[in-house]
């Protein structure tokens, strides 16, 4: 049987071809299982008790939290359902939960809490979280901290 560009098929090239195909595909399924996402959570704006100074321990204060959560995309980009992901929304409750219920005294140490709680979830290998804490320095628009952890 000839195609209409001319080429010649035989079963013997058909099985090539297809043997051929099969290891492609395989090799771009196994690409796409090791490729990451990026979820990003931008300027997240929460009120709480942060500060080492008595007068910042009698009011909330204003923290505007930035975070970049790396991911593997496996199953996550081929089901499309929610449950196969990340719910943005249950991240963005949980960081605010954190932050209102911690009061620290340190942005640091809120910066190190909030990237734990998220590298616990399946399948993060990697968050940046960055605090800034505006108002901190008289002039200065903000006083913040940016950290990056990975899985071990």
């Amino acid at each position: 049987r000839v195609d209409r560009c001319g080429v010649l098929f035989t079963s013997e090239s058909i099985g090539y071809r297809t043997n051929y195909l099969c290891r492609w595909w395989t090799a771009y399924i196994r690409q796409w299982s090791l490729m990451k996402n990026l979820i990003h959570i931008v300027d997240l704006e929460v009120n709480t008790i942060i500060g080492v100074y008595p007068e910042e321990r009698n009011s909330s204060q204003l923290l505007i939290i930035n975070v970049t959560v790396s991911h593997i995309l496996d199953s996550m980009i081929m089901s499309d359902c929610l449950d196969d992901t990340i719910d943005y929304y249950e991240l963005e409750s949980s960081i605010i939960d954190l932050v209102k219920n911690r009061k620290a005294h340190l942005i640091e140490v809120l910066a190190e809490e909030i990237a734990s709680m998220i590298l616990s979830i399946n399948a993060v290998e990697k968050v940046t979280v960055r605090i800034d804490k505006p108002g901190a320095l008289r002039a200065s628009r903000s006083a913040a901290i940016e950290l990056v952890r990975t899985q071990d």
